[in-house]
């Protein structure tokens, strides 16, 4: 992947990004058929109410503003084992929280408090990892990216 030029590697940081936000709020998105029988007998069953004021009908509010694509719906698994493998990487746990959390939207001032570092680090070290995800996954990335200018 040497032969990349600057250019093209910051294209294809630029649809990285892209795929690792829709993959995180796919992730997000899609019900999770499986965590009742996790819960275990009765886990079927909803919460139970703390409050009167949660009876007669009282739930939260679901708000779900990310409706993902069948592509989205197709890739988001492959895109998810990109931070599988970043994962491993020195500072990578670090820095998969961040992308996880910048993926949905939370402020960069939030994680500088959280990492007790300033909004400029959280940003070299959010660029760090897309770029590295990038150097090492670029081929795939680049057929996501042809697959996207076909369809």
């Amino acid at each position: 992947m040497h032969e990349l030029s600057d250019d093209r590697l910051k294209q294809l940081a630029d649809v990285c990004r892209t795929l690792l936000r829709r993959s995180v709020l796919t992730l997000r998105a899609v019900p999770d058929r499986e965590a009742a029988w996790l819960r275990g007998p009765g886990g079927n069953w909803p919460p139970a109410l703390r409050d009167a004021t949660e009876s007669y009908g009282y739930d939260t509010p679901k708000v779900r503003s990310f409706h993902p694509t069948p592509r989205d719906l197709d890739r988001y698994l492959d895109v998810l084992a990109w931070l599988s493998w970043l994962q491993t990487q020195p500072m990578g746990p670090r820095d998969v929280r961040i992308i996880v959390a910048r993926a949905r939207d939370l402020p960069i001032w939030t994680l500088a408090q959280r990492h007790g570092c300033s909004d400029e680090t959280i940003r070299r070290w959010e660029i760090h990892a897309i770029f590295a995800i990038t150097f090492q996954f670029a081929p795939a990335i680049a057929s996501m990216e042809d697959a996207d200018a076909e369809g």
